[in-house]
């Protein structure tokens, strides 16, 4: 599959989320496979919806990130607008990643 230059991220958290509590309709992982995709998300890497075929980036991937890189302090709030802010602070171009 082609992948765009820029893939947007969701605005939403699907209805069947990895990141949304089982009970709220989040799909069950193995705590294995959570682990892998937490560690690789703390890295900077996205997780891509399963639910829009991999073509937006996770919501509850990326809420998992701000609300871990505003805990240790990268962020000054775990938002998308301080990650931009970040990023342009590290001197990185936000539109291409984010």
């Amino acid at each position: 599959m082609d992948l765009p230059e820029r893939i947007a991220v969701r605005k939403t958290m699907c209805e069947t989320c990895v990141f949304r509590p089982e009970a709220d309709g989040g799909i069950e992982l193995a705590p294995t496979r959570r682990v892998e995709i937490q560690e690789y998300l703390l890295r900077g890497v996205n997780q891509l919806c399963h639910h829009d075929e991999n073509r937006t980036v996770c919501r509850g991937g990326r809420d998992y990130q701000l609300q871990c890189w505003h805990r240790i302090g990268l962020l000054a709030e775990p938002t998308d607008e301080a990650l931009r802010e970040a990023m342009r602070a590290a001197g990185v171009e936000p539109k291409r990643h984010i």
